[in-house]
């Protein structure tokens, strides 16, 4: 019985889902996005079963165990998801095992009493849900008679709605909605602007059919409903303060109006306007646009669909969702997702609270990167703080001495190896603050990119403080793209590499605690490496130790993590010097079983002072502009810093690992 029923629900979810998908994202990668929804003030995905959340937290609606914000996606604790549900400060989700879970009325996370879920859709004031056996069941307000039941009995328990043979369901502020099997759509609760699809304003207590419409799709927003018809065309009645409906913005009404727009794929309806998913994979937006959730640019309200610009490289869309006043598509590109609008409390995900008005490119942390070397051996080159300001470039000469501006001589230096066949790097690892001041996007193309931008194809950059400057690391973000998030892996040779993000991932401390998500994954991660019988490197900006002016408290816990985890090899910068440490214990102790940690932050940006050495440190240098040359094999690593003034060797020494 149990075999028939998880094949039952297979086929009809492929069923429901294949009449809604992009045309051309039917195939989509490991790692890419499968499922998006959006509450209020804050967003939830799903990728590889794995749900992730990012915004306000308030009622605990991440279902991570906190009610802490965040400006990131972090990983929730909401098991094996297959789909997920989220609006007002609510979040629902189905497990793979077709069991549904809620947070968000309560800080704890809830099961609630059904079995055999396959669509969930959560409203401001109630739920509903849809049961492999093709009926709905609601619970919390009924008011409004939303529930569908005869009453207007309020519920915490699941009630079940009267109809049958449904394939889709949505809901609104007080108002439910649901496609049959035959394509016929029929609504019930409030009715105030007409909603439902009905000409009395009074509520409808039992599902009552939407005549003359028929709808593959249903989507609702606070007070209006928007259906896809099997023809790809779409209609929406009901509130129209705004022109959601897609025509003038005016009065309500609850005769269908067609909205112009055709060959629609995927429908999502926020508070006061909709966005849709053509077959063509391209995405647009209609309705009220106050804090830039039409994509177009502006704050001015449309009643014909605008395109919103989403990147072609970023492949086709896989998913999308509507908040209150916040849109995202998924796409079918390794863990990428393009959002915009409101951004008051991190919902777009980007490490910022800038609104987007045009849209910004999200790339989920945690991803393993190409390969670097061979699986015998890598040899990276390494430094960070590179790239001197405009104003800093017109006041200050170039040159390879330690007081000039020197990221055209770290480049070249780079060349150099690269001719050479026995001193190819294959990688260049670029340790944060690439661009001064603020890391803008402009500064990065004009500048940055004239000199390190040689070899960005092999370049894997990590996030420093000055990129930050810039709301959300936005021009980093759009210089780098898909190497652009603030934690993730590569092999390097025989090695493991670890990047992570010392200045938090924007969200100053808590982004670095040790009970933070990324403290998380770098622990996973080092223990996956230690499994594999890997030895470890890991780049991070902020050095915990110095001997110059700016060791930083902000990476002591991350320091913490990479010691008790085993790792070998430390790489920084930030400190505009050059400094070998002996193995380091968690509190910067010289130690025979500690950390090694390197800082090199000579890679062009004027160099800063040093003072009287702190322990541990064995070789400090900051005369001339350099690069750190790392060679890993099996249970062996050697570096050798190398002068832009003359390729002279500065440094030079080897050591072993214990994979």
């Amino acid at each position: 019985m149990k075999l028939r029923f998880s094949l039952f629900a297979l086929l009809l979810c492929l069923f429901i889902v294949g009449a809604r998908s992009v045309r051309a994202a039917d195939v989509v990668q490991p790692g890419a996005i499968s499922v998006i929804s959006a509450g209020d003030a804050h967003t939830c995905l799903v990728t590889d079963n794995k749900a992730l959340c990012t915004g306000l937290n308030s009622q605990g609606q991440f279902g991570d165990n906190t009610v802490v914000e965040s400006g990131t996606f972090r990983p929730s604790a909401l098991g094996s998801v297959a789909s997920i549900s989220a609006r007002a400060n609510k979040t629902c989700a189905i497990r793979t095992d077709a069991t549904l879970w809620c947070i968000g009325d309560t800080t704890t996370l809830t099961q609630v009493p059904l079995v055999g879920v396959i669509k969930v859709a959560v409203g401001r004031n109630h739920s509903c849900a849809l049961l492999v056996t093709l009926t709905v069941w609601c619970w919390g307000a009924n008011t409004m008679g939303q529930f569908g039941d005869g009453t207007r009995i309020h519920s915490v328990v699941p009630v079940k709605a009267l109809t049958a043979y449904i394939a889709d369901i949505a809901v609104g502020d007080n108002h439910t909605c649901a496609v049959s099997l035959n394509n016929s759509l029929w609504c019930w609760g409030a009715n105030g602007n007409g909603q439902l699809g009905v000409k009395k304003n009074t509520p409808r207590l039992l599902p009552t059919q939407v005549t003359d419409v028929k709808a593959r799709q249903v989507s609702a927003g606070a007070a209006f409903t928007c259906a896809l018809r099997p023809n790809r065309k779409v209609q929406c009645w009901g509130r129209n303060r705004h022109a959601q409906l897609g025509v003038v913005a005016g009065r309500a009404t609850s005769v269908p109006q067609y909205v112009n727009i055709s060959s629609v794929a995927l429908l999502s309806s926020g508070d006061e306007f909709t966005c849709a998913v053509k077959n063509d994979s391209t995405a647009w937006c209609w309705g009220r646009d106050q804090s830039g959730q039409l994509g177009d640019n502006d704050y001015i309200a449309r009643y014909i669909p605008v395109q919103v610009l989403v990147p072609d490289d970023l492949g086709t869309i896989s998913a999308l969702a509507t908040g209150a006043t916040h849109a995202c598509v998924g796409m079918t590109t390794k863990g990428a997702l393009r959002c915009w609008g409101a951004n008051d409390s991190g919902q777009l995900g980007d490490a910022s609270k800038t609104n987007r008005t045009s849209g910004i490119t999200i790339w989920l942390n945690g991803v393993t990167h190409p390969v670097i070397g061979t699986a015998k051996s890598a040899r990276i080159i390494v430094a960070g703080d590179i790239s001197c300001s405009g104003d800093k470039y017109a006041t200050v000469e170039q040159g390879a001495f330690g007081a000039q501006c020197g990221a055209g001589e770290t480049a070249a230096l780079v060349q150099r190896r690269s001719e050479n066949a026995s001193t190819i790097p294959d990688a260049v690892l670029a340790l944060g603050d690439l661009q001064y001041e603020s890391g803008d996007y402009d500064s990065f193309l004009t500048l940055y990119d004239q000199s390190w931008g040689l070899f960005k194809n092999q370049t894997y950059p990590v996030r420093g403080n000055h990129e930050y400057i810039t709301p959300g690391a936005n021009g980093y973000t759009q210089y780098f793209e898909e190497m652009s998030q603030s934690y993730y892996s590569a092999d390097l040779g025989p090695w493991k590499l670890l990047v992570v993000d010392s200045w938090c991932l924007g969200q100053l401390y808590f982004g670095c605690s040790a009970q933070s998500h990324q403290t998380t994954w770098l622990t996973e991660q080092l223990a996956l490496a230690k499994a594999s019988e890997k030895c470890v490197t890991v780049a991070m900006h902020h050095p915990p130790f110095s001997s110059g002016h700016f060791a930083t408290s902000t990476s002591l816990d991350l320091w913490a993590a990479i010691v008790a985890g085993g790792a070998d090899v430390v790489v920084t910068g930030h400190d505009h010097i050059y400094e070998r440490f002996s193995p380091l214990d968690a509190v910067g102790n010289p130690s025979a079983t500690g950390t090694r940690l390197f800082i090199n932050g000579l890679g062009g940006a004027p160099t800063t002072g040093l003072k009287t050495p702190v322990s541990g440190s064995e070789f400090r240098y900051k005369t001339t502009h350099a690069m750190l040359e790392l060679e890993f094999t099996q249970s062996a690593y050697s570096w050798k810093l190398i002068s832009t003034l003359d390729d002279s060797t500065v440094d030079v020494g080897t050591s072993s690992c214990t994979p």
